[in-house]
């Protein structure tokens, strides 16, 4: 375009000098200069355009091709590798991992990556299935619970409660107008349970069997107590700053061992981010170390295990991190309206991706108010095209557990 602007410029100085002199003959022999004049011009731009192009494509085939499955994986690699890499995000904005299951174009996608980040929990046992069909010889595959604590899932009083094992599910299932007296049934079950959680409010996990234990290679989902009995693990792992923390460390160390010639960039980067989730998480012990009160109360599913154990908070929830249950029995609607009373919580939260019914009805029944936790487990598609972040998420859980222990 700049090219062409000179030339009609020199062209038109040109023809208005001549005009004083020659008339309408060098009138036309000027048009027939700048007509050529102009197809050159734009002959070459359409050449530099396209060497442009070629640039751009070579440029784009020659970055790191990383595949994350999940949100929390996907942005924190975006932080430390920048355009340096082509980054995909397998499961799509709003989608519900627990029900995922990959697509051949999503089998394809890993075919084509150098490396390939999962969780490697229970949301994506399919990884194994994948893994197996597809050639991961020369790709770097990261688990990232290889460099993190796991957690047992727990239940707590109030809670809906579902055992899993391997070969047999025993759930303990009720209709939505189950009795109060049924509830208090299901309530005794869980507190007769071996794994009795100590529901005296002192939630500091010392129980008995302490939750924090050490995981061997290939223990990748449960935990067998001495008894034989199988437990699940909790997946959600990345709701703990620190716990992200190891996450940058163990994804930036796979991106220098694939694409040395950026190390220093993806180094430097991942100092950053670690700073900022260093704050964030300062942010959030500050919140509960000045906070008025210390208990929390999530009308939901409860995906918070890592961060309140972080935090030493205590909490109530209607169902597990992991639970396929998605509605309360009124019982349990009842027991959390109570106790949000008796303790005067001033609010009720519920996760992403509803619309939360349960806390509203709970909410308006005790007269608290209604706040989202966000898990950063996933988030809409607008907010992806947003660029809407790990970090942003955490700081808005910073201000709605400030609302609400105050």
């Amino acid at each position: 375009m700049l090219q062409y602007r000179g030339v009609r410029n020199i062209l038109n100085f040109l023809t208005s000098k001549f005009f004083q002199i020659g008339g309408n003959n060098m009138k036309n022999i000027l048009k027939k200069i700048f007509g050529l004049s102009l197809a050159g011009v734009v002959f070459l731009t359409g050449c530099s355009a396209k060497t442009e192009n070629k640039k751009g494509e070579d440029n784009s085939k020659n970055k790191l091709k990383v595949v994350t499955t999940i949100f929390p994986e996907y942005d924190i690699t975006r932080a430390i590798a920048g355009d340096k890499i082509d980054l995909q995000l397998m499961i799509k904005p709003g989608v519900d991992v627990h029900s995922f299951s990959p697509t051949p174009q999503d089998i394809k996608t890993v075919e084509n990556a150098d490396v390939f980040i999962y969780g490697g929990t229970s949301h994506d046992k399919w990884v194994e299935t994948l893994t197996k069909s597809v050639d991961m010889k020369d790709k770097k595959v990261v688990k990232l619970t290889d460099g993190i604590q796991q957690l047992e899932e727990e239940t707590v009083e109030g809670m809906k409660h579902e055992h899993h094992h391997e070969g047999e599910e025993h759930s303990h299932k009720h209709k939505e107008h189950e009795t109060c007296t049924e509830c208090e049934d299901e309530e005794k079950h869980d507190h007769d349970h071996e794994h009795d959680h100590d529901h005296d409010h002192e939630h500091d996990h010392d129980h008995e069997h302490d939750h924090e234990h050490e995981h061997k290679d290939g223990e990748h989902h449960h935990h067998h107590h001495g008894n034989g009995e199988e437990v699940e693990l909790d997946p959600h792992f990345w709701t703990s700053p620190t716990n992200a923390i190891a996450m940058v460390k163990s994804i930036t160390n796979s991106l220098i061992e694939k694409d040395s010639a950026n190390a220093s960039f993806y180094k430097e980067n991942a100092e950053k981010y670690i700073k900022q989730l260093e704050e964030v998480n300062k942010e959030l012990k500050d919140v509960v170390a000045n906070a008025k009160i210390k208990k929390v109360v999530i009308a939901d599913r409860f995906p918070f295990r890592y961060l309140f154990n972080d935090l030493g908070l205590e909490y109530r929830a209607l169902f597990s991190g992991c639970s396929v249950e998605s509605t309360a029995s009124a019982g349990q609607i009842k027991k959390m309206v109570d106790y949000v009373k008796e303790n005067k919580i001033p609010v009720v939260y519920h996760i992403e991706m509803g619309k939360g019914e349960m806390a509203q009805t709970v909410a308006k029944d005790s007269g608290a108010k209604v706040k989202l936790l966000h898990s950063i487990h996933t988030v809409t598609k607008d907010e992806f095209d947003k660029g809407v972040t790990y970090i942003d998420l955490m700081k808005q859980n910073v201000e709605a557990l400030k609302e609400g222990l105050n």
